[in-house]
């Protein structure tokens, strides 16, 4: 009988020694892929998580911001933890030094320690605490929210902030911003929040002073801004509806004696006499089933009663805000917006702003 070798034994034996080493070459190489990048700051880091974000954006932004040394590695260990399907929307503190497995651990509790929260241009109170319900803040009430914001001398912190004091409404003080609100935040602390942003732009940009020099006290320019940001197309078109707006006013002609006729104004009448059932506000006024609508004995309404409305109307952005305090100067009182290409249409009489809007607006 022939003696078997053994060669193929060593064969095997190699080929196993090699695999295995390069299995273990690769686990290494991975290990350290997903070991974190030297620390260089200790301070925490907030990753804001949007909803319908993807575990490759989130990666990425990890790579980017020195927490995690590769995004592709990271993905994949997120894949496997099943991350991609359990992820919630918010704001996560980090630690510069956690780890992969840390990380995924944190995000996939599913519990961040902020809500993003968006205040949209040209809201009105109802729509904002709509939206701040939806975020489910367990220290949040949407009814003590209206309370408070319609209702200044109800609101805790009223004391905190000057520009409260003889207010009726907290309208148009609810800065349009993203919002990145702590969990733990009850409904004063939110509000708090957002009437620290609406003060710090105000100075930021000087608009006070600005709209002082224009005749205007700080609540007339706010109230001004809100009106501009639901009737303008654009920022473009801003400071000229803001001058036509400050003319109506300041200087009217024999026309306009002193009545603003603003379409936003009878919009926001109508909707407060008649709230929707829906949650849709500012409807068209051809929308509302009447033509009658501008007829609306109600205050805010320009149509029938001269001058500012008693409060503001929406939420002003910084775009409407800066026009306002510094109007464009104007020999208009009338406008439209030319839907062929956004530009503003302006008139000095009514019978020139008629012609326009049989050129403009009703070609068809």
């Amino acid at each position: 009988m022939k003696k078997r070798g053994y060669g193929p034994l060593i064969a095997v034996f190699l080929v196993t020694l090699i695999m295995f080493g390069t299995l273990w070459e690769s686990w290494s190489a991975l290990n350290t892929l997903l070991t974190p990048p030297e620390v260089t700051k200790t301070d925490k880091i907030s990753l804001v998580i949007n909803d319908g974000e993807s575990t490759q954006q989130i990666a990425d932004e990890l790579q980017a911001r020195g927490l995690v040394r590769n995004a592709l590695a990271f993905r994949l260990l997120a894949r496997i933890k099943g991350l991609d399907v359990k992820l919630q929307a918010g704001a996560y503190t980090l630690t510069p030094g956690m780890n992969t497995d840390q990380i995924i651990a944190k995000l996939l509790n599913g519990q961040p320690d902020g809500k993003r929260f968006l205040i949209h241009d040209g809201y009105r109170l109802e729509q904002i605490a709509n939206s701040a319900n939806a975020i489910k803040l367990p220290h949040f009430s949407k009814d003590d929210f209206l309370n408070y914001t319609k209702h200044p001398d109800k609101f805790p912190d009223k004391a905190k902030y000057p520009i409260l004091h003889n207010l009726s409404s907290m309208e148009g003080l609810m800065y349009p911003e993203t919002y990145i609100v702590p969990v733990t935040y009850n409904t004063v602390q939110m509000i708090d929040m957002i009437l620290d942003q609406f003060i710090k732009v105000e100075k930021d940009n000087n608009l006070v002073a600005l709209a002082q020099q224009h005749q205007l006290s700080e609540y007339q320019m706010i109230i001004l801004a809100s009106i501009v940001q639901r009737e303008a197309s654009n920022a473009k078109q801003m400071p000229t509806i803001a001058g036509i707006y400050w003319n109506l006013d300041k200087n009217p002609s024999e026309e306009t004696v002193g009545f603003l006729s603003s379409d936003p104004t009878v919009e926001y009448a109508y909707d407060t006499d008649h709230p929707p059932a829906n949650g849709k506000y500012w409807n068209d006024l051809n929308n509302y089933g009447s033509g009658k609508t501008v007829e609306l004995d109600n205050p805010f309404n320009t149509y029938m009663h001269k001058g500012w409305t008693p409060t503001p109307i929406s939420s002003p952005n910084l775009a409407a805000l800066q026009a306002a305090a510094s109007p464009a100067k104007t020999d208009c009182y009338f406008f439209l917006t030319n839907p062929a290409n956004g530009d503003l249409i302006c008139a000095k009489t009514y019978a020139e702003h008629l012609k326009n809007t049989g050129k403009y607006l009703n070609k068809h």
